[in-house]
């Protein structure tokens, strides 16, 4: 959907990207010098994935649109490169994007009960590192942190969920007091919640329904690695965890990691958010 046509100069938010050790400090960057283009609305599939993005091209006709390319953010620490975009929730929920906005509705590229299960998320959200807008979408992690998911359908927000998939000891669940939606892995060996890191690097992950036989009565969630993105080396030669490799599941102690939708509160939150039966 390009929009109107004309010069664009500002300044590209970087926030919650991961930015390279040698510009951390800056937070925005200008355009590039003398860039034109239109803004435009990239479809994406489910809908409320979708995002404005700016193309830079000679003009606003077809062809030139087609033969023009995505502004882009600056390289991850993993060198990946992502386009720039204003995400179609945050269109929704900023006051500065309302013309944006009433844009689409107006060329009737959105619904009004869309934008509706957008504004519910408003009210309700908490920050999340990964907003997924299903199961199986794919999400960079650092072995060594929090992953805080959130999981947004037009059937509503799952509100945040945090795990701690990688603590190095046998862990137990605690929810967070007044909070049943969060989980929080736990060292065995401490009364504070406190984990060790079992490998330093980075990776791509993704959530997936599980179609094992002993799932099919309780349906549960696995945690497939997609890449391997930053060098992964063990730091304690006795940890429970086993070496990440693309294409394989998350495993402790030797047993496949699992996470049942239907013995705790946010998994039948998730459940319901995606229509799965259980």
């Amino acid at each position: 959907m390009p929009m109107r046509y004309g010069r664009l100069e500002g300044t590209i938010r970087y926030k919650k990207l991961s930015i390279t050790k040698e510009i951390t400090t800056k937070r925005h960057l200008k355009f590039p010098e003398s860039a034109k283009g239109v803004l435009y609305f990239h479809r994406s599939d489910p809908l409320l994935s979708s995002s404005i993005r700016f193309r830079i091209c000679d003009d606003a006709t077809p062809s030139a649109f087609d033969a023009g390319y995505d502004l882009k953010v600056l390289p991850t620490d993993y060198g990946e490169q992502y386009a720039w975009e204003i995400p179609f929730f945050a269109v929704v929920l900023a006051e500065i994007y309302r013309p944006l906005l009433q844009t689409l509705l107006n060329d009737g590229l959105v619904h009004q009960s869309v934008i509706e299960s957008i504004r519910d998320f408003g009210r309700q959200r908490a920050h999340v590192k990964h907003l997924l807008f299903s199961i199986d979408q794919p999400f960079a992690m650092d072995l060594s942190q929090t992953a805080n998911l959130g999981f947004l359908t037009t059937k509503g927000y799952t509100d945040r969920i945090t795990f701690k998939f990688f603590a190095c000891k046998k862990a137990l669940i605690y929810p967070f007091s007044g909070t049943p939606s969060f989980t929080r892995w736990a060292s065995s060996s401490t009364s504070k919640g406190l984990i060790c890191i079992s490998y330093p690097g980075k990776v791509r992950v993704r959530l997936v329904l599980s179609d094992r036989p002993e799932h099919r009565k309780n349906p549960s969630l696995l945690l497939q690695y997609l890449d391997i993105l930053t060098p992964i080396a063990r730091v304690h030669e006795t940890d429970i965890i086993k070496m990440p490799v693309a294409g394989e599941y998350l495993q402790r102690s030797g047993q496949l990691w699992s996470f049942s939708l239907k013995r705790r509160d946010v998994g039948r939150r998730i459940a319901e958010t995606f229509d799965i039966p259980l």
